[in-house]
């Protein structure tokens, strides 16, 4: 009689869930190593986009394709993952500003693209536009952001309304117009603020932002000149003329005003220079019909202006004959200088104001510390020039520094200059505040009282020296790290370190584009990155 045949248990199950599990170990390790990793992120230098505030406790997982760039290169505005050129077993995430090739200027909040010549000249600088998934990333809401971290609902506190009759209710605005000859104005007045000032704290949720409001920087007063200013209009009545305006007030002292006019069914993007009209657009459609609700933003960004109806871009005018390179900083603590954001309504009996909102645009400084010399940049090829979205608090390919030592008998640091057949240790220079517990980076730490200096090169060693640095008599602050130094001698010869600026990436550093946050869970940070 014929037997059914079927298929026989392994004799040797135990094996069997052992090869199994191995083949799944591997498979795991080779997925992280050529395909996609996790990181978490340890500090601010990518903020608000990637989270890692110590100050908020916020620090984000990423996921990381590292194929991408085994088929494509590196491109602008990537998000990256690379290894640390001064200290090649650490990971960095940074966005990628500069490739190679590129001739930079970093000036006025914007990144430029030098056409010819040294950078210096204005009508040489084109700025670099961002892909708009990226601008719409990179946006930093101000108002109401500002108002919601401070734990206020009031408008008109922020805001002042001049002409007709304005009032405020549930958090929308009203202004009769029928008695107000010259119209009625709406200006951005939050003085004590800074203005629309590059605060650290834009583009937060109002709980991060509370947190973070204490982390200041002293160039957190330049003032911004790339912003969008929105809202919805409803006119009671006919014929509602609107002027959203910005205005920049050159530190030579030009008055610059760009500006969205609206009358009578048409409207114009104009550019006015000391109250001149320089330049404007060609008329385009934007009606106001009684008792429909319109939605408008007008920008100035990258050195254009740009005008969105319903979320629709419908116009857009160069403006690049007038740039702001310096920086623009209040002649006064007040924040009422710099730059302006104003919107003007006439003709109609009344008309009201809902979601009133301005954004600023990610702005680029040309260090993480003041500076007043012109940042200029030439990538290398094969280089790459890397920037945090948080400008303010990123040490990144702006400031990098090298510093060199020599060592002799194994361990005594010695002035390089003297002895040439030393052996060379390069490493990260990142000094920080002796009264505070040493970090990650910092580099190299001093060993108060103990005649010795732990330095760690860029391939990861520690050596650790003998040899003393300069305390300028003060243990609590950063030490002279320029000199003298001194070495572990009996004489105790002083010297100067060689310091260098270690600017970009070599290609074969980067190891991957950043995807997807997909943690903490709360506060829910999820999504992909542009």
């Amino acid at each position: 009689m014929p037997t059914e045949n079927k298929k026989s248990k392994s004799s040797k199950p135990i094996r069997d869930n052992l090869e199994a599990f191995s083949i799944a170990i591997l498979m795991a390790v080779l997925f992280k190593f050529f395909a996609i990793e996790a990181y978490q992120i340890p500090t601010s230098s990518m903020q608000p986009t990637m989270m890692g505030s110590t100050a908020a406790g916020v620090y984000d997982r990423i996921l990381v394709d590292k194929i991408r760039y085994e088929i494509f290169e590196p491109e602008r505005w990537d998000i990256a993952v690379f290894r640390y050129p001064l200290r090649v077993k650490q990971n960095y995430v940074k966005r990628i500003v500069g490739v190679p090739g590129d001739h930079l200027r970093i000036a006025g909040g914007n990144v430029y693209q030098i056409e010819s010549g040294d950078g210096l000249e204005p009508q040489h600088l084109s700025a670099i536009q961002k892909p708009e998934a990226v601008q719409e990333a990179l946006w930093r809401e101000v108002f109401p952001a500002r108002m919601a971290i401070a734990g206020e609902d009031k408008i008109l506190d922020y805001f002042n309304g001049r002409g007709g009759k304005w009032e405020e209710s549930d958090g929308v605005l009203s202004v009769d117009l029928s008695k107000a000859r010259n119209g009625a104005t709406l200006s951005y007045s939050r003085s004590k603020d800074g203005g629309l000032s590059n605060r650290l704290y834009d583009g937060y949720s109002a709980a991060v932002g509370q947190k973070i409001q204490s982390e200041a920087s002293p160039m957190e007063l330049e003032h911004v000149q790339d912003l969008r200013l929105q809202c919805s209009l409803t006119p009671e009545g006919s014929g509602l003329e609107l002027d959203m305006q910005i205005g920049v007030q050159q530190s030579e002292g030009k008055s610059l005003r760009f500006s969205l006019a609206a009358e009578g069914g048409k409207a114009r993007i104009r550019v006015d220079e000391a109250g001149t009209e320089k330049i404007v657009s060609e008329e385009f459609d934007l009606a106001f019909a009684s008792g429909q609700e319109v939605a408008v933003a007008f920008a100035h960004l990258d050195d254009r202006c740009h005008v969105w109806i319903e979320g629709d871009l419908i116009a857009s005018l160069d403006t690049s004959e007038f740039k702001t390179l310096d920086e623009l900083n209040p002649a006064s603590g007040d924040g009422r200088s710099g730059v302006t954001a104003r919107i003007r309504l006439a003709g109609a009996d009344a008309a009201e104001l809902r979601d009133l909102r301005i954004y600023r645009d990610q702005h680029y400084s040309t260090s993480s510390r003041p500076r007043t010399e012109p940042r200029i940049v030439k990538v290398p090829a094969g280089q790459f020039f890397m920037m945090g979205d948080n400008t303010l608090q990123s040490v990144d390919s702006r400031d990098w520094q090298q510093l060199e030592v020599a060592v002799i008998d194994g361990d005594l640091m010695v002035d390089p200059r003297t002895h040439p057949e030393a052996q060379r240790l390069r490493g990260n220079l990142r000094p920080v505040e002796l009264s505070t517990a040493p970090d990650p980076d910092e580099n190299p730490v001093p060993v108060m009282g103990e005649g010795k200096i732990v330095f760690t090169d860029h391939l990861g060693e520690v050596h650790v020296l003998r040899g003393r640095i300069n305390m300028n008599g003060d243990a609590t602050k950063d030490y002279g790290i320029t000199g003298p130094w001194f070495d572990g001698g009996e004489e105790g010869q002083a010297w100067e370190a060689e310091i260098g600026g270690v600017h970009f990436v070599p290609r074969e550093h980067i190891l991957g584009r950043a995807l997807v946050a997909f943690w903490p869970i709360f506060p829910m940070r999820l999504g992909f990155y542009r």
